[in-house]
């Protein structure tokens, strides 16, 4: 399927674009309270970020594993802002 953005392809995630893919699928997956998030939350693990965004990153994990998405969202939109503002 061409349409769906792969979650378990093996290639590594690399550059700007992969982060945002991600990012993106994250926050479809938490509109819909999918308990797939946590998964690709486990795959941003992988991207070099500042400590802030590691900050928000672990607060993200701890949110889905309590199944909070709405408070996750919140999170999801500030961690989205700070690397957005990161690789600037």
């Amino acid at each position: 399927a061409e349409d769906a953005p792969s979650t378990s392809g093996s290639e590594p995630a690399s550059g700007d674009e992969r982060m945002e893919d991600l990012l993106s699928r994250l926050a479809w997956l938490l509109d819909n309270g999918d308990a797939e998030a946590l998964s690709l939350v486990d795959r941003l693990n992988g991207f070099s970020l500042g400590s802030r965004s590691r900050s928000l990153l672990e607060r993200l994990v701890e949110q889905l594993n309590h199944h909070d998405f709405e408070t996750a969202q919140q999170t999801l939109s500030l961690l989205s802002d700070e690397i957005i503002r990161g690789t600037e």
